[in-house]
């Protein structure tokens, strides 16, 4: 339950439904979830005072436009005779990558820094991040993650040879540039370790080379290439 105090109005429930793909029959779902709420009301039984319900659908997709019906009547196939007895019901769609620059800055959360991602991301396919202090940082990246399908952005929180946690955008991108850059290298080495051995070099030579043991050695090759043993 949930109290609007500025406009002294009580809501019997505020939904969220996060969509990162556009949805035709989102108007079908969103009236199925708020009708389970006001059957939950009319369940009570008491003659009493109904509260709204309200859901609201956060739409995180910046390559494209939500682009589907945003109402009941958009998605049904109506012979225009009968269309005057049908009840529409209209859904709430925000979409954030869309948002202007003015409606991001009015966020005081968190939420501005994903808001502020999505739409540097649909206006010039890239990112720059700014400082602002991330209160809920893996809350955040967790969000970005699922939304974006990169997760990069949750290893750089899970990171466990970082001396800190990051604190803001900049520090994440930090150290995902950082952990391609460790890829990187450890990919390379692992060739030139792998092109050793193929030329006969012993496991013993190749550590001596890279500077590791011979078990760490047969451990990389065999990743590599398990065949080669």
């Amino acid at each position: 339950m949930k109290l609007w105090k500025k406009q002294k109005l009580r809501l019997a429930l505020l939904g969220f439904e996060n969509q990162t793909d556009p949805d035709s029959d989102m108007p079908l779902r969103v009236m199925g979830y708020d009708g389970i709420e006001y059957r939950a009301q009319l369940n009570e039984r008491k003659a009493g005072e109904r509260f709204p319900v309200v859901t609201l659908i956060l739409y995180f997709g910046y390559e494209k436009r939500w682009g589907r019906a945003t109402s009941l009547l958009e998605r049904l196939s109506i012979p225009e005779k009968f269309r005057p007895f049908v009840s529409d019901y209209k859904i709430n769609v925000f979409e954030i990558a869309y948002l202007t620059r003015e409606q991001v800055n009015l966020f005081k959360s968190d939420f501005r820094v994903v808001a502020d991602y999505l739409v540097q991301k649909r206006e010039n396919g890239d990112y720059i991040p700014n400082t602002q202090e991330l209160k809920h940082i893996q809350e955040t990246l967790q969000l970005l993650g699922v939304m974006t399908g990169d997760h990069r952005f949750e290893e750089a929180y899970n990171d466990n040879h970082t001396e800190r946690r990051p604190h803001n955008m900049c520090d994440v991108l930090d150290r995902i540039e950082n952990r391609g850059i460790q890829t990187g290298i450890q990919k390379g080495e692992a060739q030139v370790m792998r092109n050793m051995y193929q030329k006969g070099f012993s496991l013993e030579q190749i550590a001596d080379v890279v500077e590791k043991t011979v078990d760490e050695v047969k451990d990389i090759i065999m990743k590599e290439k398990p065949l080669l043993f």
